[in-house]
Order: C-alpha cells, then structure tokens, then sequence
C-alpha cells in the first residue's frame, strides 16, 4: 500500500521549495478530467474564489471572448495543443472562470466569465469546495 504522506513529501523534496505539490497534482487531475470544482486561494493578503477549470476549457472561454475582438483563436489552440504535448509533468499555472478577488474586505469581479490565470508559486493556501 502506498503512504501518500511519504509519496507528497518525497516529491515535495525534488520540487521547487514556492511550488506546492499537492496543489499541482490537484490541478492536474482537473486538467485531465476536465472536472470542475469550486476553489478559495489565498496569496498574501488577496483571497480568490472562482471555479477550477482545466487549462484547455480556460482557453476555449478565452478563444470565445477574444474572438469577437481579435482574430487571435487559432494562435490559442495551437498554444493549447503544445500544452497538452508538455501535458505529463504538473502544470506550475492554475486556471479559474467566475472568479472574484477580495482585498482588505471588498469584493472585486472580474468582468465577463471571469476567468483568472495565476502562478501556482505565488499562492499561498488554498482550500477546495
């Protein structure tokens, strides 16, 4: 039987100290699956909620909204598609539609579906549900 206590610590030890492990392996498992969850991450002192989506769901709602403005759909796929070729190691981006961020109390929604892209090393806590 696998202890998975020893298995995130083992692997927490060969990753980067800011990368949170656990946190990535989660966003992996959206990203295969395409599952969405509803998510809270903590960075600093700014709190984000939104829904986790999957890296290639979060480019075909911005391919959608781009595509009204910009003619810039194709180059998105084709970023898409290298993605998923790199799609074996853990992703160090999470990705969020209807995301809102609180700072010192107030509330600011991000406009359109709100999708929200950030640096899994900058975040501090999180907490699923």
């Amino acid at each position: 039987m696998i202890n998975i206590n020893q298995t995130i610590l083992a692997a927490a030890s060969e990753s980067p100290p800011w990368a949170d492990y656990a946190l990535r392996r989660v966003v992996k498992a959206v990203n295969d699956s395409r599952i969405e969850m509803a998510i809270t991450l903590s960075s600093g002192s700014i709190v984000i909620k939104g829904t986790l989506i999957a890296i290639d769901a979060y480019y075909d709602h911005l391919a959608v909204r781009l595509a009204d403005v910009l003619n810039e759909s194709a180059d998105l796929r084709r970023t898409q598609d290298e993605l998923k070729e790199a799609g074996n190691s853990l992703p160090y981006y999470i990705h969020l539609k209807n995301s809102a961020i609180f700072v010192g109390g107030s509330q600011t929604s991000i406009s359109g579906e709100g999708l929200w892209r950030g640096a899994i090393s900058s975040i501090n806590g999180y907490s699923l549900g």
